[in-house]
C-alpha cells in the first residue's frame, strides 16, 4: 500500500531514457479530446435517444450531461495539473492511494481502452463497408461482416494506426486534427442543411408526455428513479429526460483519456484546464445542436433508430449530403480508436516506470519521443 510521492513521480518521468515530448499546446490537446469524444454515436446515439426515451428533450439530456461531465472534468483538470506525467487515473491513485489500488485501476484502464478500440475498430469496418456500397463496392462479409473469423479492415486500421502513434506524438496529432477537423466540417454542414429544413411543429410538445411501458409496482423490482417517484418504468416526460441523459451520458466519454498525455502537454497547468474544459463545452455545445437540428427536421416518432441523421437528411432530400455524414463518421471513429491506443500506451509506460510491469516496456525512442515496445505491443493485442 506504499505511495509515491509527487515529487518523486515527476522525477522518474523526467529521466533521459523514458521521457517524453511536450509538444502538445492548448488547441493539439483539445482537438484530440474532441477527437476521442465525438465518435459516431452523435450521428447515430442522439436520434435512438430522441426517439425512443426524451424527444425533443433529450436537448436537455444533453446538457445534463455535460454539467455532470464539466464536474468530473474539474477534478481530472486538478489532479493532472499537480501531476503532470503520463498515467492519468493510475499515477493519481499511485500518488494517493496507494500501490495496490493504482496496480488496480491502471489494469482496469487498460483493459477498458483495449476492448473499446477493438470494439470501434470492429464498427468502423462496418461503416467502410456501408460507405463502399453506397459506390457499388461490396466487400465479402466472411472478411469484413460481424461473422467473421478475422475482421480485416478492423485489423489494417489498428495496424494503420498502431504505426502512426510509433512515430511520435507529433506526427500523432497532426493527423488527429486533420481528422477532426474533417470530422467537425461534417456536422456543421448537417447542421446548416437542417436549420433550414426545421419545422418548430415537430418540437411541439418539447418534453412529450410520460408512456408507461409496464411493471408490476413491486419497489424492489423497481429501477432506482422508481423510488424517486419519476416513474423510472416509463418513457418520455421527466423520466424520459433522465433516462435518456443516463444512455447519451456515455457521448462524452473519453475526454478524460487526455489526462494521459499530460506529460506531453506544453506548460500543463495551464495547457491541460484549457483543453479539457474546452473540450466538454465544444462536445456539448455540438451535441444539444444536432439533438435540437434532428429533432426539428422529423418527428422524434418518426426518426429512423438504426441511422436517424440519415433519414432525416433523407426526408427533407438531402441524399447528397449522406455520403458526407459517412466521411465524418469513418472519421470520428477513426479519432476514437487512435487516441484510445495512445491513452493505453501512457498508461503501460507509467507502470512501466514503477517497476508494476516489466522495466523493458518504459524505454522510449531517441528521436520520436514514443514508447515503440508499448504500442507495437498494445497494437498487437488489439489487433488479435
Amino acid at each position: 500500500m506504499r505511495n509515491k510521492s509527487i515529487e518523486a513521480t515527476i522525477e522518474d518521468a523526467a529521466s533521459p531514457e523514458t521521457r517524453l515530448a511536450r509538444a502538445l499546446g492548448p488547441l493539439q490537446l483539445t482537438l484530440m479530446g474532441i477527437g476521442v469524444t465525438i465518435g459516431a454515436g452523435i450521428f447515430v446515439l442522439t436520434g435512438t435517444a430522441a426517439a425512443n426515451y426524451a424527444g425533443p428533450s433529450i436537448a436537455i439530456s444533453y446538457t445534463i450531461g455535460a454539467v455532470a461531465t464539466a464536474l468530473v472534468a474539474l477534478c481530472y483538470m486538478e489532479f493532472a495539473s499537480t501531476v503532470p506525467v503520463a498515467g492519468s487515473a493510475y499515477t493519481f491513485a499511485y500518488v494517493s492511494l496507494g500501490e495496490l489500488v493504482a496496480w488496480l485501476i491502471g489494469w482496469d484502464l487498460i483493459l477498458d481502452m483495449t476492448m473499446r478500440a477493438g470494439a470501434v475498430a470492429s464498427g468502423w469496418s462496418q461503416y467502410v463497408t456501408d460507405f463502399l456500397a453506397t459506390f457499388d463496392i461490396h466487400l465479402p462479409a466472411s472478411v469484413s461482416g460481424p461473422d467473421a473469423a478475422v475482421n480485416i479492415p478492423a485489423v489494417l486500421v489498428i495496424l494503420v494506426l498502431t504505426a502512426i502513434l510509433a512515430s511520435g506524438v507529433r506526427t500523432t496529432s497532426r493527423i488527429n486534427t486533420a481528422m477532426t477537423v474533417v470530422k467537425l466540417v461534417a456536422i456543421v454542414i448537417f447542421l446548416a442543411i437542417g436549420v433550414t429544413h426545421i419545422d418548430a411543429a415537430n418540437w411541439s410538445p418539447f418534453i412529450p408526455a410520460s408512456q408507461p411501458v409496464g411493471g408490476n409496482g413491486d419497489m424492489w423490482e423497481q429501477p432506482l428513479l422508481g423510488w424517486a417517484g419519476l416513474g423510472a418504468d416509463a418513457t418520455f416526460g421527466m423520466a424520459g429526460i433522465l433516462t435518456g441523459g443516463a444512455i447519451i451520458f456515455g457521448a462524452y466519454s473519453g475526454f478524460e483519456i487526455m489526462a494521459s498525455n499530460a506529460e506531453e502537454a506544453k506548460r500543463p497547468q495551464r495547457t491541460l484546464p484549457i483543453a479539457l474544459l474546452s473540450t466538454v463545452a465544444v462536445c456539448a455545445v455540438l451535441y444539444v445542436a444536432v439533438a435540437l437540428t434532428v429533432t426539428g427536421m422529423q418527428h422524434y416518432s418518426k426518426l429512423d433508430n438504426a441511422a436517424p441523421i440519415t433519414g432525416a437528411l433523407k426526408a427533407v432530400g438531402a441524399d447528397w449530403a449522406v455520403r458526407i455524414v459517412g466521411i465524418g463518421a469513418i472519421c470520428g471513429l477513426t479519432t476514437v480508436v487512435m487516441i484510445m491506443l495512445l491513452g493505453q500506451s501512457r498508461v503501460f509506460l507509467a507502470m512501466s516506470r514503477d517497476r508494476l510491469l516489466p522495466e523493458w516496456f518504459s524505454h522510449v525512442h531517441p528521436v520520436t519521443r514514443s514508447p515503440r515496445r508499448i504500442t507495437w505491443t498494445l497494437g498487437l493485442l488489439v489487433r488479435s
